[in-house]
């Protein structure tokens, strides 16, 4: 008959094998004779009833061993039906370097013609002995089993190519996904797994995180997590959970949580994103000007004394500076608290900036009724994977695709169960939204139109950025994209210790990394943009153009109005009131009146108006300069009683001369020499006999 295979097993024959007619396997010849009968008379009868008793004896322990056994060992139709556990290969994107394994076995069927003899015969002699001759139980060999399985339990093993496993056990989590939940599927079923990742992109982030790692030390950085992701795809292509997977004793480390997919951390200023984006949603602008001055968001503070204990919720801007009248997009590329805070107040709303985040791919529960404004200072923790794939909408012109960690699954035969096309691409911004978004957060990757960040984040080509800080400097953030990779960057440390707060900063952390590895995985990629919806339109404005640009009314330009802009605008929300905040100003002891600004900020019940006007004493008084302004402004109170005494008017300005500067980090650095737009400090309008305040 010849052998047969048994589900891929090797299966006992019906004929005797030609092994068996060998070695001490062959059957002995019967002897002839009656010697055994003779032997036999002469043993007395005592010890011939004791050994009948002990055969009897074992016996009956090998029919109960067997009958408890075998009450739990599955029929012989049962396994004809139960596949032999086999291993699960998990292989990169390319599908030629196995990643890692994993199973419960290390089972590979192959056919039993490509089995030498040998092999066969060696098994059996090592596996069991008296396979051939024992009566289909061996009950050394059950107690054996016993004692394995106490003291052995399954254990699923693997082998990683890799030094970020991270990526393979979120691997493991989607298969068991696809598989409809079964775990014991993932080790025991024989599939082949293609992955989404990207090994050179992959070896790159190891190495440039880890060097990244090492050169900050001196700043107290010590871990750090990176996420790469195909926006047009939602492909995961690479993944590092933390700087050294291996390195468990150092609790700053604490290197196998994964920092990527599994930590959620604050995302600091990173998570404003959702606020201007649910702001412009709502018909707010680029162009949309606040007030950047100190403010107690609760009311409660008296503006003179905005003592710590005395406020209710006043937030700071990270560098300690108030730039009064900004607009959205200098308060984006500058990422100012205050403004950010206000325009969640005034224009976005948490609820809708939540679903926003939700929307866009943020999976942390956040409860809006238990939120409140610091919700857009990036108080509520998140993922870094979802982010990266959230600022991927952004990337991807407001179209959401649900990040995969699997391109493809083979069964054990080959066949395809499981592939990631035909995939769900949803839009949850508008295409204008998003492309406006990205315009602003470009500014933050060239340093002619953001000198804080512009220098640090540049790579050479349209790219669109955001960091973020939380309080204490306990994490950085950075989350930038092209038009084909987003990446997300943390760093810190796993157990919450302070980073350098007094020369270190987002920019120079994850900043820094995100440039080095764009730079390097991008090089030989053809530059692209973004294409401008059909819903975007230009208009001019009045707001200062520049990199120390961005104040002013953000209305279109009055024959009053020193300076304009060109500025993109979502069809629709093109601003139709002419610029009414650059007025006469209070008349001097000639009676001329310089042209002044008077910010009429948009606020719920007016109650900010005496955090602008203490603001705009301050400005008045020669404050809140920072070698960028020179103030004259007009506030809610009336103008002074002009000065018997005249004195002479001030000369026109004609523009500023930047000086040093420091950034919020306090590591001081020379400002770009630009020339900054006039501020019409001399100019004077017509002698008015009487003023209406």
């Amino acid at each position: 008959m010849g052998t047969r295979l048994y589900d891929g097993g090797i299966a006992r024959n019906t004929t005797r094998d030609h092994a068996l007619g060998r070695g001490p396997y062959r059957q002995l010849r019967r002897r002839s004779g009656g010697g055994f009968r003779g032997r036999l008379a002469v043993v007395p009868p005592v010890v011939i009833a004791f050994v009948v008793a002990l055969l009897a004896l074992a016996g009956f322990g090998a029919v109960t061993a067997f009958a408890f056994f075998a009450s739990d060992l599955p029929s012989p139709e049962d396994l004809a039906k139960d596949p032999l556990a086999q291993s699960t290969k998990v292989y990169d994107r390319d599908g030629a370097t196995l990643l890692y394994q994993f199973e419960v076995e290390r089972r590979e069927v192959i056919s039993l013609s490509s089995i030498p003899q040998l092999v066969i015969d060696a098994t059996i002699a090592a596996e069991d002995k008296s396979f051939w001759t024992n009566p289909g139980i061996d009950v050394f060999g059950i107690a054996r089993a016993v004692r394995d399985d106490i003291f052995q339990r399954d254990v699923v093993s693997g082998a990683s190519t890799i030094t970020a496993p991270h990526f393979v056990f979120q691997v493991r989590n989607q298969l068991a996904q696809i598989l409809g939940g079964d775990e014991s599927a993932v080790t025991r079923g024989g599939f082949k797994v293609t992955t989404t990742l990207d090994t050179k992109k992959q070896e790159i982030a190891e190495r440039q995180v880890r060097d990244s790692v090492e050169s900050l030390h001196d700043k107290n950085v010590w871990n750090a997590a990176l996420v790469s992701i195909d926006p047009k795809t939602g492909e995961i292509l690479t993944y590092v959970g933390s700087v050294d997977y291996y390195n468990r004793d150092d609790p700053r480390v604490q290197g196998q949580y994964d920092a990527a997919g599994i930590a959620q951390r604050q995302p600091g200023s990173s998570f404003k994103m959702f606020n201007y984006v649910t702001a412009l949603k709502k018909g707010a602008t680029a162009a949309t000007v606040v007030v950047d001055a100190r403010t107690d968001f609760t009311g409660r503070a008296d503006p003179a004394r905005m003592s710590p204990s005395a406020c209710g919720y006043c937030p700071e801007n990270a560098d300690l500076q108030y730039h009064g009248p900004v607009t959205m997009r200098q308060a984006i590329r500058e990422s100012r608290n205050v403004p950010a805070v206000k325009f969640l107040s005034q224009y976005s709303g948490i609820e809708d900036t939540v679903q926003t985040a939700h929307d866009m791919g943020i999976t942390a529960n956040i409860d809006p009724n238990q939120t409140g404004l610091s919700l857009t200072l990036g108080s509520k923790e998140v993922k870094l994977v979802d982010m990266a794939s959230a600022y991927g909408v952004l990337a991807n012109l407001g179209v959401r695709v649900t990040p995969t960690y699997i391109l493809k699954v083979e069964d054990s035969r080959g066949k395809v169960i499981w592939e990631h096309k035909d995939y769900e691409q949803k839009r949850v911004l508008d295409a204008g939204v998003a492309w406006l978004m990205t315009d602003i957060l470009k500014d933050t990757t060239q340093p002619s139109r953001d000198f804080i960040f512009g220098t640090w984040t540049n790579i050479g080509r349209p790219a669109a950025l955001k960091t973020g800080t939380t309080d204490e400097l306990k994490d950085v953030y950075s989350v930038g994209y092209v038009p084909t990779l987003v990446t997300g960057i943390w760093m810190g440390n796993s157990n919450n210790e302070r980073m350098s707060s007094r020369d270190f900063s987002s920019a120079m952390g994850p900043g820094v990394l995100w440039r080095d590895y764009m730079k390097e995985v991008l090089d030989g990629v053809p530059v692209t943009d973004w294409e401008r919806p059909a819903n975007i339109v230009q208009a001019t404005v009045v707001s200062a153009p520049g990199a120390f640009g961005g104040y002013g009314s953000g209305l279109l330009p009055s024959s009053l109005s020193p300076f304009s802009m060109t500025e993109f605008f979502v069809r629709g929300t093109v601003p139709t009131q002419v610029d009414n905040w650059w007025v006469a100003g209070c008349p001097g002891p000639d009676g001329t009146a310089r042209i002044a600004l008077r910010p009429q900020e948009r606020a719920p019940g007016n109650v900010w108006q005496k955090y602008t006007d203490q603001w705009i004493k301050g400005a008045n008084a020669g404050s809140y300069g920072y070698g960028r302004y020179s103030w004259n402004l007009i506030g809610s109170e009336p103008c002074p009683s002009p000065s018997p005494s005249p004195s002479p008017s001030p000369s026109p300005s004609q523009g500023f001369s930047p000086s040093p500067t420091v950034k919020p980090s306090g590591t001081p650095f020379v400002v770009p020499s630009l020339t900054l737009p006039p501020f019409p400090s001399g100019r004077t309008v017509a002698p008015s006999p009487t003023r209406t305040p």
